[in-house]
């Protein structure tokens, strides 16, 4: 995880032509060894322990950087700015015009955000160049959903992308050649962060493995973890130390919460900043960026259409067992008859790796609510997600997912479909979700509905 922090040099672009990168002979020399990380002009000296070993890096002195702060784009809690300063806890803008930027209240939680109206002389310890998706959630005492695949997948990543195309202006970024190639020669996306900072909650890594494999899969390894964090914390907070970011994206749950009426009403943390207009498919670099990574191939036009079924019988929120073997009965009749794929999933026996390859050619992916939808993400943009739902509930996880992303969502309640209208008007009904009753289905109606979808 510390190969971010060895590219750290200076004020050139990570992987670029700034200050030639080791060689492998070299990195290895290196890894065998205890190393010294020189910080700037400071030239303090700071083990890493990363995992069984201690691995090294170098990060050189920044030019001074004396350019205003910009908002870039984004809303309250997924804020993106330019030329951003951090020391102490404490994010730092510059600006002869502070009204411009967003206040604290609607940027951060447990952390400063100081706007001042002239820049720093100072030449910074550390620069970060292009984006960083700063995800803030875990600063402090709050609820913080990192553990969890959607929380940290689906609204603190995503948002954070979705927040990066708001931008008009980064249609016109320079990328420069042959920079921050993935492990399969996945080019550079103006719409993917160069790198990502999870810097205070270590349950990020979840118990199924997921978030690690979204981590890796469009970042490789560039990006910085708490244990990562914490040195550079730890070595500029008794000498005035100084981070510097070129772009940033800071995610914060709560200040979201704070200033959308959209996250309030349905308590979904992106739900505000999925509403902005966006550049179309921003999020597909990051995408193939990950199924690159693992040699995943994604759908082509000349495939035929692919239904998959994700399986929640083993837990509380499930169809009835007629129900779920009428519906195996018929779906497999259909790709038949269809000459359609058909997929059966149960997450729960599978690799994260094979869950991802087992939607990422997906036409339609169905299933009751539950954390496996989350895996939307990575259907082609054209792909249509059914939800099954209980009699009265509804909530909008995967359908505000599923509408950034440009598929078709579908959600149906036994023997209809609860349409958009609705679903905008919604109000809270009992708490079906989690009740244990069984999620009724009329499979007939469910069937006509599939069959109208496959074909168009």
């Amino acid at each position: 995880m510390s190969a971010l922090l060895a590219q750290l040099r200076g004020y050139s672009r990570l992987g670029g032509s700034g200050s030639e990168l080791p060689t492998t002979a070299e990195k290895q020399q290196q890894q065998q060894q205890q190393s010294l990380i020189r910080l700037g002009a400071h030239k303090r000296l700071v083990r890493v322990v990363v995992g069984l070993g201690v691995l090294c890096f170098l990060a050189y002195t920044c030019p001074p950087i004396d350019k205003e702060t910009r908002r870039l784009g984004g809303s309250p809690g997924f804020y993106y700015l330019e030329n951003v300063w951090y020391n102490n806890r404490t994010f730092h803008a510059y600006s002869s015009l502070p009204d411009a930027l967003p206040k604290q209240d609607e940027t951060l939680s447990a952390l400063g955000f100081v706007v001042a109206e002239h820049a720093r002389e100072q030449a910074p310890d550390v620069c970060f160049a292009g984006t960083t998706l700063f995800l803030n959630e875990g600063a402090g005492d709050a609820w913080s959903g990192m553990y969890h695949y959607y929380h940290f997948a689906a609204e603190n990543v995503l948002g954070g992308l979705a927040a990066m195309a708001t931008w008009a202006g980064a249609r016109d970024l320079v990328l420069g050649k042959g920079m921050g190639k993935g492990k399969h020669g996945a080019a550079r996306d103006r719409y993917v962060p160069d790198q990502i900072i999870v810097p205070w909650d270590n349950r990020w890594h979840d118990v199924y493995g997921m978030n690690d494999m979204v981590v890796e899969g469009i970042w490789n390894d560039q990006h910085l973890g708490p244990d990562q964090w914490a040195v550079l914390e730890e070595d500029m907070e008794g000498s005035d130390g100084w981070i510097y970011f070129e772009r940033i994206v800071i995610v914060d749950r709560w200040a979201a919460h704070r200033h959308s009426p959209q996250v309030e009403k349905w308590y979904k943390m992106a739900a505000g900043i999925f509403e902005e207009h966006h550049q179309p498919h921003f999020f597909s670099g990051a995408r193939n960026r990950l199924l690159h990574h693992y040699d995943i191939h994604p759908r082509k036009p000349s495939d035929p259409q692919q239904i998959v079924y994700i399986d929640r019988q083993n837990s509380d929120r499930k169809l009835p067992d007629a129900t779920h073997t009428e519906l195996l009965r018929q779906l497999e009749t259909f790709s038949e008859t269809e000459r359609v794929d058909f997929r059966y999933l149960k997450l729960e026996d599978m690799s994260p790796r094979d869950q991802i390859e087992a939607v990422a050619r997906a036409s339609i992916m169905l299933g009751v609510h539950g954390n496996g939808l989350t895996h939307e993400l990575w259907l082609p943009e054209d792909s249509t997600v059914i939800e099954l739902w209980p009699p009265h509930s509804f909530q909008r996880d995967y359908e505000c997912v599923a509408t950034v992303l440009g598929h078709e969502y579908v959600a149906i309640r036994n023997d209809s479909i609860y349409t958009k209208q609705q679903q905008t008007s919604h109000t809270k009904g009992p708490d079906e979700l989690h009740s244990g009753t069984p999620i009724l289905l009329d499979v007939p109606f469910f069937m006509s509905v599939l069959k109208g979808l496959v074909r168009g």
